[in-house]
């Protein structure tokens, strides 16, 4: 997956405090910004703008990049219809690891 082309709306210039991570763009997980999920998974929640998701091919590379020690598990997992409202409203920064 490519690096979303247009500029997500809201946030500034200052890193995002939600980051998200998917995993073959099929299971998806909130790894920083935890606090917020309950407003995210509604639709006129308010949290803050734009959301970081980080692609990542297997469980195996993200324990490449990030540690052996990650342990998904402890993450709580978003179901893809929330992340496709996230795309839809344009929220996401979406790079590949």
């Amino acid at each position: 997956m490519k690096d979303t082309q247009e500029e997500p709306q809201g946030g500034g210039n200052e890193d995002p405090e939600i980051t998200l991570i998917a995993v073959a763009n099929e299971t998806f997980y909130i790894v920083e910004g935890e606090e917020h999920l309950d407003e995210m998974l509604i639709v006129d929640g308010t949290y803050p703008t734009p959301i970081l998701m980080i692609h990542f091919d297997t469980v195996q590379d993200i324990h490449a990049k990030m540690g052996e020690t990650i342990n998904m598990a402890q993450y709580w997992t978003i179901h893809p219809k929330i992340i496709a409202r996230l795309r839809d409203d344009k929220l996401l920064i979406e790079k590949v690891a």
